[in-house]
């Protein structure tokens, strides 16, 4: 899992909300700590670099939640599905999970491979053989297989036909290996195993659990539009080298660590799921990147300066049982051995933030989009970052066509 700082980019911000769907209850608190103490913090005055836009009395969005009663019946045959795992010979229908490592001509070629690999024996998502060479093999293998015509191979990881008609050796190591059994919805079982008292009630808890997700993911995404509206209503001035470094620093630990979890090269992973352009550069990128995330901080904490927010340790302890339910941590010391009480309250600024715009705005409840919505909208941003080839953030003041930097000359893209 990953480090709670990585939550402060709200890129990264929607990556944790998609997983927890929207679990997370957003907090305000106010404090009375002076501006200058604010400042003095940060080691700088945020009004320096920040023009902060409107933020009070914002409009908003959230959509209603209508849950079905094929909503209820699918996700009640998901908790009746019980992984387990399988330790006798692997048959056609078992699961597994491979690291593969493909070479050709003795010499690796990575994006042919694969890592953290699952998939069902006999669906033949990779290749036949791969299908073929596991039956009969156990959990903690490791063996070797050759294919004769690369082009076979289907990897996520690659798009193109370099390797057509070459013969590969696939290099397999079996990680773990299991399958699922299907209960049957009985008022015997579901009292055992979720205390309900019979199956009417279970689905009723059911539909009573997904309701209260999908309003809470519906919550976030209203208010983190709100806060997305006051980012593009401010206006960046320049920003401290010093939060520069720190921001490129750990945005960039985090685009690596998620770029190393799919096992690609960073770059080709910013193509695929950042958005990055072919013939844009690297470094070009990585620039403008960092330059949001420092605009979304500085706006960030111009909001708490502004209001006096603060995560004070009452905060913290009224929310951190929901952190650590959230996350699926057994205990707050648990969760506390993963993460710093200072990384924690570091993402709950976020929490606080976005639950003071959400109170002072007027939010109006509207119907749940659709599929043709989204594409729409899709297709709408995908034009909307064809016309923009400025930086996102620095915002020159009228009449001036000067880029502005940091304040003490542009630091480098990591």
């Amino acid at each position: 899992m990953k480090k709670f700082k990585g939550l402060i980019y709200p890129i990264i911000i929607l990556i944790i909300a998609a997983l927890l769907v929207g679990a997370i209850v957003y907090s305000r608190h106010k404090h009375p700590k002076s501006k200058e103490k604010f400042d003095n913090k940060n080691g700088y005055n945020v009004d320096d670099y920040i023009e902060l836009g409107k933020y009070k009395g914002l409009e908003g969005t959230q959509e209603k939640v209508y849950i079905t009663d094929e909503d209820v019946d699918s996700e009640i045959e998901n908790e009746l599905s019980e992984e387990v795992e399988v330790t006798e010979a692997l048959k056609k229908g078992d699961f597994v999970n491979l690291n593969l490592t493909v070479k050709i001509d003795g010499q690796e070629v990575a994006e042919l491979g694969e890592s953290d690999y699952d998939f069902c024996i006999g669906d033949e998502d990779y290749c036949s053989e791969l299908d073929s060479s596991l039956l009969g093999k156990k959990k903690g293998d490791a063996y070797t297989f050759k294919v004769a015509d690369a082009a076979n191979i289907t990897s996520s990881n690659y798009e193109g036909d370099e390797y057509n008609g070459k013969e590969a050796e696939v290099y397999v190591t079996i990680n773990s290996a299991y399958n699922y059994i299907e209960h049957e919805l009985t008022d015997e079982y579901v009292k055992e195993k979720f205390d309900a008292n019979s199956v009417d009630e279970y689905k009723k808890s059911v539909k009573e659990k997904l309701e209260k997700d999908s309003e809470k993911d519906n919550a976030y995404a209203m208010k983190e539009d709100l806060f997305n509206k006051v980012v593009e209503d401010s206006k960046m001035k320049s920003y401290p080298e010093d939060l520069y470094d720190e921001v490129s620093e750990d945005a960039y630990s985090s685009l690596q660590e998620e770029a190393s979890q799919w096992d690609m090269e960073l770059e080709d992973f910013l193509k695929q799921f950042y958005d990055m352009k072919e013939d844009q550069k690297l470094d070009d990128f990585l620039k403008k990147y960092y330059e949001e995330q420092i605009k979304n901080e500085l706006v960030l904490k111009a909001i708490c300066k502004a209001e006096n927010l603060e995560v004070t340790d009452d905060v913290y302890k009224k929310y951190i049982d929901e952190y650590v339910a959230d996350y699926e941590y057994d205990s707050v010391e648990s969760f506390e051995k993963d993460y710093t009480k200072d990384e924690i309250k570091e993402s709950m600024v976020y929490d606080l933030v976005y639950d003071f715009l959400a109170e002072n705005a007027t939010v109006k409840m509207v119907e749940p989009s659709t599929e043709e919505d989204e594409e729409l909208d899709d297709e709408y941003y995908e034009e909307d970052e064809e016309d923009t080839d400025e930086p996102v953030g620095l915002v020159p003041e009228e009449g001036d066509t000067e880029e502005i930097s940091s304040e003490e000359g542009e630091s480098e893209s990591k």
